[in-house]
């Protein structure tokens, strides 16, 4: 946070000055915390994915075994268990960086109210509930995206030809 204090210091208008006590003001926060550690597990993942894509030597087949491999990661982490142990990780850290407790995972109630009502009646999650979901989804979104492009018709053609060709050329039996 020693960044945006400097930041303050050296802005001179005060739009630029509001703007930077806005930003942090919002990295204080827990959801803040909790999406960026969320956003840094999923992506550890799939960064794992992009560079051994970006490898030279690496064919169709390869690629789509490593896909496999990290969505079959990201779907061991969406369980309870998981969560749980994210939940106290996020927890910890926001203890560590003496952030707002307001909104942590344990004590704040979320009112969706406002922005999901059923006829006349509005719902009230709990937050915990909240990040639970927003857990799964973005672990759900991740393996779909991965699933999307790497199992896509005409990939697999590709990959059963490029295994084909592989094999001939080192006359082995394709069955």
């Amino acid at each position: 946070m020693r960044t945006w204090d400097e930041a303050i210091s050296v802005a001179r208008d005060t739009e630029s000055k509001a703007l930077i006590h806005g930003v942090q003001a919002q990295m204080k926060k827990f959801s803040f915390l909790f999406g960026v550690y969320l956003a840094e597990l999923v992506l550890r993942h799939t960064d794992n994915l992009s560079k051994a894509l970006q490898c030279d030597t690496v064919s169709a087949a390869e690629a789509q075994d490593t896909a496999a491999m990290v969505m079959h990661t990201l779907q061991t982490l969406r369980n309870e268990e998981a969560f749980d142990l994210y939940g106290k990780r996020s927890l910890i850290v926001q203890k560590l960086l003496k952030l707002n407790s307001r909104n942590s995972l344990e004590k704040e109630r979320y009112q969706a109210g406002s922005m999901m009502e059923l006829g006349s009646m509005s719902i009230t999650l709990n937050l915990k509930t909240y990040r639970h979901q927003e857990y799964y989804e973005a672990l759900d979104l991740s393996v779909g995206c991965i699933k999307d492009r790497f199992y896509q018709p005409g990939y697999l053609v590709y990959c059963h030809l490029q295994n084909l060709k592989l094999k001939a050329s080192q006359r082995k039996d394709f069955q």
